[in-house]
């Protein structure tokens, strides 16, 4: 394996090296400190810990704080707007609707969508978001949406056991000849059979 601290390495990260280096001091302060004083040694595990993350840290950013951004979960905050006559109601309705216009006004009017008449019906209850409204969303950090696959849908109650209002009769034909048959037949195999063995006896006992 390469020695990735060796000095001007092709294809060497100078963040990698300081984590290794880290991590190797770390290794040899607990290997020093061992039998010492478990104050002193605390103390100075602690400090090497804290040298490795700010390291880690400081070669791994910090994944971005912004949620990602769901259509569907956009148009279902409609429904919390109950009354769009007041004018709190309503500019509360407007800037939402201005908001989802905004990330995916775009991709919706090339879907054939109109965001105004969409979510005029599903603030009233004539149309279901999950249902109706493609399932697009925008990952965090970016500002171009992607369609994801439809969610999974739950029941919200125990599935009906189906109840079976009369036992069905079950009727079973025996062809008495044709039992009597294959009887004859299995008789007529064994005897067959038996005779077979008793002329490879004799020819054994010759």
């Amino acid at each position: 394996m390469a020695d990735f601290t060796t000095a001007n390495l092709c294809g060497g990260s100078d963040k990698l090296n300081k984590i290794l280096i880290d991590v190797k001091t770390l290794k040899d302060g607990i290997i020093a400190k061992h039998g010492a004083d478990a104050s002193a040694a605390l103390s100075t595990v602690e400090t090497l810990v804290g040298d490795v993350s700010i390291s880690l840290k400081e070669m791994i950013p910090e994944l971005p704080t912004i949620p990602n951004v769901n259509l569907q979960s956009e148009f279902e905050e409609l429904k919390s707007v109950v009354d769009t006559t007041t004018k709190a109601g309503k500019e509360q309705f407007d800037t939402k609707v201005e908001s989802i216009k905004s990330k995916f006004g775009e991709t919706l009017e090339a879907n054939g969508i109109d965001v105004d008449d969409m979510s005029k019906q599903v603030q009233e209850g004539l149309a279901e978001a999950c249902d109706a409204i493609p399932n697009l969303q925008i990952p965090a950090g970016e500002t171009i949406p992607i369609e994801l696959p439809s969610n999974i849908k739950l029941p919200d109650f125990e599935a009906l056991k189906e109840k079976l209002e009369t036992m069905p009769e079950f009727k079973i034909e025996i062809d008495s000849d044709l039992v009597k048959e294959k009887a004859n037949e299995a008789l007529d195999l064994l005897e067959n059979l038996k005779k077979d063995l008793e002329t490879e006896s004799k020819l054994t006992l010759v």
